[in-house]
C-alpha cells in the first residue's frame, strides 16, 4: 500500500487532493460566514470580499474536485466550462435586463386600486 498521499479515488485523483479541497472549501465558507456574521464590513466592501471568496471557492472546486488543468488532453473540459459560463452570463444578464425594463415600463397603480 502506498502512502496516504498516493491513494487514488475513482482511478484519477489522490485522496490528498479531495481532502485538501474539502478543507479549503470549508475554510472559505467559514471565512465568508464569519465576515458576514461579524458585521465588520458593509455595503460595497462586503460584496467585494464575498465575491473574491466566491471566486476562490469556484477555483478550488474546479481544480481540486473537477480536476481541471491545462493538460492538452483535458482542453475540452476548459471549453465546456467556458461555454457554460457564457450561457449562464447571458441568462443572468438577460433576466436582469428584462426585469429592469418591466419595472420601468409598468404603469403606476392608481391609489385604492
Amino acid at each position: 500500500m502506498h502512502g496516504g498521499a498516493q491513494i487514488t479515488v475513482g482511478g484519477h485523483a489522490s485522496l490528498t487532493s479531495y481532502v485538501s479541497g474539502f478543507l479549503l472549501a470549508a475554510a472559505l465558507t467559514l471565512l465568508a460566514f464569519l465576515i458576514v456574521a461579524s458585521g465588520s464590513l458593509t455595503g460595497a466592501a462586503l460584496a467585494a470580499v464575498i465575491g473574491i471568496l466566491a471566486a476562490a471557492q469556484i477555483a478550488v472546486h474546479l481544480v481540486l474536485f473537477l480536476h481541471m488543468s491545462r493538460a492538452p488532453a483535458l482542453r475540452w473540459h476548459t471549453f465546456a466550462m467556458l461555454f457554460t459560463l457564457v450561457v449562464v452570463a447571458i441568462l443572468i444578464s438577460g433576466s436582469i435586463w428584462i426585469i429592469y425594463h418591466l419595472q420601468t415600463n409598468m404603469m403606476p397603480m392608481a391609489p385604492g386600486a
